[in-house]
């Protein structure tokens, strides 16, 4: 049987950053993206939703790296505040909604493939920032995230972690789905100018 504790931490509540690095790299962190955030985008208003985005998903990659869970209600906060981009104009509804069925339905085929490697907090995650980019910037978005987490786990087996070894994706997602917004629909365009 579960201890309490361990029932806490399966609902996610602000306490579980208390007392640990986890909170300072969480204030920190969010600082940081926030001023990184401005000079990239050509906007306040598409600053101020990079930021609620990059904030979300700060949380979200802490949770995953100290639980090995990614919270049901952060990735429907995350996924309701797609309404942001979409009320902005910077994503249509319906690239939102594709956006979202992709993402999420590629890591579903994938749990499926690795019978259960991948969790479903992943895939929910990768449903949710799929609805704040849309199907287009999601595409360079999750590819990033792919990237980064096959590097990681390769320097792991160099340093002799074995295949068994648990690696959060949440972190990886999230930094993919970050620079997705940033960089995202700039990214397809110079790939479509590389194809013409």
């Amino acid at each position: 049987m579960m201890d309490t504790y361990r029932q806490e931490e399966r609902h996610f509540h602000w306490h579980l950053l208390d007392g640990s690095w986890y909170w300072w790299g969480f204030l920190g962190g969010s600082l940081v993206l926030a001023v990184a955030t401005y000079p990239c985008l050509e906007s306040v208003d598409l600053a101020v939703m990079g930021i609620i985005l990059a904030v979300l998903l700060l949380l979200q990659s802490l949770m995953d790296i100290r639980y090995g869970l990614l919270y049901d209600r952060l990735n429907l906060v995350i996924a309701c505040g797609a309404l942001l981009p979409v009320i902005g104009g910077r994503v249509t509804g319906s690239d939102a909604v594709l956006g979202g069925l992709f993402g999420g339905g590629l890591l579903w085929l994938l749990r499926g493939l690795t019978h259960g490697g991948v969790g479903l907090g992943d895939v929910k995650l990768a449903g949710a920032i799929g609805l704040w980019l849309g199907w287009p910037a999601l595409l360079p978005g999750l590819g990033i995230a792919f990237l980064a987490g096959g590097l990681f786990g390769s320097w792991l087996l160099l340093r002799g972690s074995s295949l068994q070894t648990r690696l959060p994706f949440g972190p990886f997602l999230a930094a993919g789905g970050y620079a997705g917004f940033l960089f995202g629909l700039d990214i397809c365009q110079w790939y479509g100018r590389m194809l013409l």
